[in-house]
């Protein structure tokens, strides 16, 4: 049986654990980041609803009622089904941003819903269009002070067979966290299993700077699902 640290917020570390766990392994929970929801006032009807990641949907104001139904554009099959729960209509559903920006319309009247901080590429490729695109802010990413508990012990004591990022940002929290607890060493022992060759190479470059050469894993698909077959079937060869 495997122990994988688990660095996802809440609520998608407990779903990733759950998904670990269903496999026979154990999941050790250790976000390093908390999703803290914005609570603002709806803007005007928009046309068409767009977004890269579940949260913006979960979190924030609530979407008003006479929102259902309106065309909507996101990232990640867990986008689209928690957009379908709302009731909108899911009209392009993509593996990332760049494929996003890629397969549908820019249009007119499209609104944004997103957190902080985020990539800028969506935005940038409207703006490039000239076409404009407002934003609803949902929630903000806010880095926790220190290595959780969980994490602590299970780098203290080595029983952690693998650990799993999602994102870059999380990545390097890892890292500046584990030298904060006097753990640098032991964090890099476990392989790192990366949800995106972007994330690879972050852990690649902070681990050089500190000497370090830890064994690092990309997913063949950016998705949570691909990252967890991957960690499990891998890491227990």
């Amino acid at each position: 049986m495997l122990h994988l640290l688990v660095t996802r917020a809440s609520p998608d570390g407990e779903e990733t654990a759950r998904r670990i766990t269903a496999l026979g392994h154990e999941a050790i929970l250790a976000p390093l980041r908390v999703v803290v929801p914005v609570l603002s006032p709806a803007p005007p009807r928009p046309a068409v609803l767009i977004a890269t990641s579940a949260n913006a949907l979960r979190f924030g104001t609530p979407l008003p009622e006479d929102w259902r139904g309106l065309p909507f554009h996101g990232v990640g099959e867990q986008t689209a089904q928690t957009a379908r729960a709302l009731g909108l209509g899911v009209q392009h559903v993509a593996p990332d941003v760049m494929s996003l920006i890629k397969d549908m319309p820019l249009n007119h009247g499209a609104l944004y819903l997103a957190g902080t901080p985020r990539r800028d590429a969506l935005e940038v490729a409207y703006a490039e269009a000239g076409v404009p695109l407002p934003l609803w802010l949902r929630y903000v990413m806010e880095p926790v002070s220190a290595l959780p508990e969980a994490a602590v012990n299970a780098l203290k004591t080595r029983a952690c067979d693998g650990v799993l990022h999602f994102s870059a940002e999380s990545a390097a929290a890892y890292v500046a966290l584990a030298e904060k607890a006097g753990l640098l060493e032991e964090a890099f022992l476990p392989p790192q299993a990366c949800l995106s060759d972007e994330i690879g190479i972050k852990l690649r470059v902070l681990a050089a700077k500190k000497a370090f050469e830890p064994t690092i894993i990309v997913s063949p698909e950016k998705t949570a699902e691909a990252l967890i077959h991957l960690s499990c079937t891998s890491l227990a060869a």
